[in-house]
């Protein structure tokens, strides 16, 4: 952790000459910290949720009078990290399979973003977070990641990333859904 004594150098350079250079703390300048709790730890089974984390990072912001943006992971391609819970797959979500764009030889795993199941879970989840959340002004914004690698819209580590990507009709639908149950905080 950084802590609030840690000091940048910024250096403005005139005629290749420093012409000055000014200290400021860390913390003058950060006003928003973001991060990215695995979808799996908030939803350990169906219906059941575990916001502790989101808690703890949002009561740690606010000590230091900073807010929170929260951008759920569902996947990693970093190591095949699958963060969509268990249970989702238990009930019959659908996996893909596709080699890796660094490494054909090799195949990954990764949710199917347009799976029915899959795509129920994600709003049933999106509605309790709203329903926890909305409204907190210690959360900056919640992002909407749902589909791809780090929920970043893309699965730009698969070969044929563009095929496994829903339909144009679902994703809006996805946006269209965060929009109804966000009323008051940001979504991006």
């Amino acid at each position: 952790m950084i802590s609030k004594h840690f000091f940048f150098r910024i250096r403005k350079t005139i005629n290749c000459k420093i012409v000055f250079i000014i200290h400021f703390k860390l913390w003058d300048v950060v006003t928003i910290v973001s991060g990215s709790p695995k979808w799996c730890d908030l939803n350990p089974d169906e219906g059941v949720y575990n916001w502790d984390e989101i808690d703890r990072m949002l009561e740690a912001c606010e000590k230091h009078g900073l807010t929170y943006g929260i951008r759920i992971m569902p996947y990693s391609s970093y190591l095949s990290e699958d963060y969509v819970p268990q249970w989702i797959y238990d009930k019959g979500a659908e996996k893909n399979t596709a080699p890796l764009r660094d490494d054909p030889s090799v195949k990954t795993v990764f949710p199917k973003w347009d799976d029915p199941v899959y795509l129920q879970a994600h709003k049933a989840f999106t509605k309790a977070l709203a329903k926890k959340y909305d409204g907190d002004p210690r959360v900056e914004f919640i992002d909407i990641r749902p589909f791809g690698d780090y929920g970043e819209w893309h699965n730009s580590f698969a070969v044929g990333d563009e095929k496994f990507m829903p339909a144009l009709e679902i994703q809006k639908d996805m946006l269209d859904f965060y929009n109804e149950v966000f009323n008051e905080t940001t979504i991006v």
